[in-house]
């Protein structure tokens, strides 16, 4: 009889437990993956970054519909999707550094918050000058699971990046 209570005791009140410790495991788990993903965000390092995709994620900038007149964003789906749109998103801008300031970890989702500092040839933009240089405040969000990152999210805020492109023209 006493065998029967002790397991009763064990199953009632530690098995809760052990599911908390794994649900605990897995938030703390995705920080890595995370962090090393949005290292390699503003690098031009394609290969390394591709390895981070599946065939199903999904990568938008709903902010960036600003520049559209259809007032719509881009939503490349799957690998080969996302690293075409990026490796055009990304060319002719160079010495790009994303400086997080705060950042948090939450189940399966990654938030960033921080500033985007880069430099992009003046010629993009018809104009005579050697570069322009962009200070954005952005905003990461991810999802993440086994590894990989489903879901990113972008939320930039170009009303700064207008100012500062109309103060160096």
């Amino acid at each position: 009889m006493k065998k029967r209570h002790i397991i009763l005791f064990l199953t009632i009140f530690c098995v809760p437990l052990f599911a908390q410790e794994k649900t605990h495991h897995q938030q703390v788990s995705i920080q890595p993956v995370a962090e090393e993903y949005v290292k390699l965000y503003t690098s031009t390092e394609f290969d390394k970054y591709a390895a981070f995709y599946t065939d199903d994620s999904i990568f938008e900038d709903p902010t960036t519909e600003i520049f559209s007149h259809e007032k719509n964003h881009a939503a490349p789906v799957g690998k080969q999707a996302i690293m075409e749109f990026l490796k055009k998103g990304f060319k002719g801008i160079f010495d790009g550094q994303y400086i997080v300031e705060k950042k948090f970890f939450a189940g399966e989702y990654a938030v960033f918050h921080g500033v985007y500092h880069y430099k992009t040839r003046g010629e993009r933009f018809g104009l005579e000058k050697p570069h322009l240089q962009f200070d954005l405040p952005l905003v990461i969000i991810l999802k993440i699971h086994a590894g990989k990152v489903l879901h990113h999210q972008d939320y930039a805020d170009y009303s700064k990046w207008f100012e500062q492109y109309n103060a160096q023209k």
